[in-house]
């Protein structure tokens, strides 16, 4: 949990704002293109699941895992599973296979 806090502490603090800027009111270029990119990322989970995925709104986590990753860095598995379980809900299936639904309400 210790190491998911850490990815995730420049999404909660002042939207990416440079510690060392004593204004503390200039973001920097790396974490703007950090942000985008989370929020990119974020958008496409949403959208796989919602349309992309066997079920609409409904992927199971290996149609998930073939979709995306190739396009997550390593030790990034942390910061990918908080991001869908901010968009989606985990479900196992009485088979044991694991689903992520679409959340009704989204958090973000």
């Amino acid at each position: 949990m210790r190491a998911r806090n850490r990815l995730l502490e420049p999404l909660a603090t002042q939207e990416g704002v440079e510690e060392d800027n004593p204004e503390n009111s200039i973001p920097t270029t790396s974490s703007v293109a950090s942000q985008e990119e989370h929020i990119e990322l974020l958008t496409d989970i949403r959208n796989y699941v919602a349309f992309g995925a066997s079920v609409n709104g409904r992927a199971s986590t290996r149609e998930i895992l073939s979709e995306f990753t190739e396009r997550l860095p390593s030790g990034s598995s942390p910061l990918f599973k908080f991001m869908l379980s901010e968009v989606c809900e985990f479900h196992r299936m009485p088979s044991g296979e694991g689903v992520w639904r679409l959340r009704n309400e989204l958090r973000w």
